[in-house]
């Protein structure tokens, strides 16, 4: 890794552990943040050097590899099950955060969606879809949507009625669980837990009790 972070000082090592270590205990729970093998850890944080960034590190922590040098404001990275890319929210100007695809190695940065605020991106098994949450129609109305891996049109799978965030596929490919508000009405706060099939039909409500709900 030519640009693996290895502070030399005592206090520089002190001070990236400091800023990252926290990131690492809330990302290791995201879907996406273990490469395939679990050999790495890709997860979005920042330290007194450096900026807003996507890092790389090994389970021990041996090495801390900035793979963006803070452009862009980017997070929420995720592995594709192959461990050849990663995706992840990015925001290239004022026109608003969007999901963008890298290399593992940081290197052919490109934009993969033309939303507004598109985030939370996940890998469908096959590598071939990512499913991601986007507050594009505002957010009152933030949806899940997919789109192919190699371009075009992000459709949207929730209701145009009901909001829907945080995807996550089955290991299938056949369907992703989410969160919604109960019933996915506007008009009720209460988070849960949904599933539906990969083409946004079928949907049926896991859990039934009041209070947060994240299926990642």
């Amino acid at each position: 890794m030519e640009n693996a972070l290895k502070p030399s000082a005592a206090s520089n090592r002190e001070s990236l552990r400091a800023a990252t270590v926290l990131l690492l205990l809330a990302t290791c729970a995201v879907s996406g943040a273990w490469s395939a093998g679990s050999a790495r850890i890709v997860f979005g944080g920042w330290t007194a050097d450096d900026p807003q960034s996507i890092y790389l590190t090994t389970p021990n922590g041996a090495t801390f590899e900035n793979l963006t040098r803070g452009a862009g404001s980017p997070l929420y990275p995720a592995w594709s099950h192959d461990g050849r890319t990663i995706s992840m929210s990015y925001t290239p100007n004022e026109n608003g955060r969007r999901i963008y695809l890298m290399d593992a190695d940081g290197g052919n940065l490109r934009p993969l969606t033309q939303g507004d605020d598109d985030y939370g991106s996940t890998w469908a098994p096959r590598n071939n879809v990512i499913a991601f949450t986007s507050s594009r129609e505002g957010s009152a109305r933030r949806g899940v949507y997919v789109i192919d891996v190699d371009g075009g049109d992000a459709v949207r799978l929730t209701a145009p009625d009901a909001v829907g965030w945080q995807p996550n596929w089955r290991p299938l490919g056949d369907a992703i669980a989410y969160s919604s508000n109960a019933d996915g009405r506007l008009d009720i706060p209460a988070q849960e837990i949904f599933i539906m099939d990969s083409q946004g039909r079928h949907t049926t409500q896991v859990t039934g009790r009041p209070g947060a709900a994240d299926p990642n």
